[in-house]
């Protein structure tokens, strides 16, 4: 499988956690990390998996995630599954069920990532998920990271391929 994760490099965060879910793909696929700012579009095409990653800014993705997005053609992710995630710095209380169900809270950024990513023709794998840092660099917990890795692998295993 042909798999492209595309984060914000300006958030040191978002790449940890991209590395993090390609490394839950089994070594037999090919796994890319690319900058949002620098991706060739070209390459969409051949791709059977794309995971887009943004932190998440006022509850909205970063500019450079918004601005890859709306300059995909319509229907450029046509047959592609598709996945999304945030990071989130934690600093007030968020409730258990929307920790673990962001897709039913408008307010995050990769519930916005996920439903531009379907309108571009995509075809979600998972509901977007949340990691939270204690600041733009530090995991809250190394937990995070290996739910990152589990959350890849979990792609995997529900993407034909």
């Amino acid at each position: 499988m042909e798999i492209i994760i595309i984060y914000d490099a300006d958030s040191p965060g978002t790449r940890l956690v991209a590395q993090s879910i390609g490394s839950g793909f089994t070594p037999g696929n090919r796994v890319r990390l690319a900058d949002a700012k620098a991706i060739d579009k070209k390459v969409l095409p051949e791709i059977d998996v794309l995971i887009v990653g943004s932190a998440s800014h006022r509850s909205r993705p970063s500019k450079a995630i918004k601005n890859f997005l709306n300059n995909l053609p319509k229907k450029s992710l046509q047959n592609i599954a598709v996945a999304a995630f945030e990071i989130k710095i934690k600093r007030s209380f968020i409730s258990y069920f929307s920790r673990r169900n962001p897709s039913r809270e408008k307010r995050y950024a990769s519930n916005q990532i996920d439903k531009m990513l379907i309108r571009k023709g995509g075809i979600q794998v998972l509901d977007p998920e949340l990691f939270f840092f204690r600041n733009s660099l530090r995991p809250l917990n190394m937990n995070e990271l290996l739910r990152a890795k589990n959350w890849g692998r979990e792609i995997e295993s529900l993407c034909p391929g």
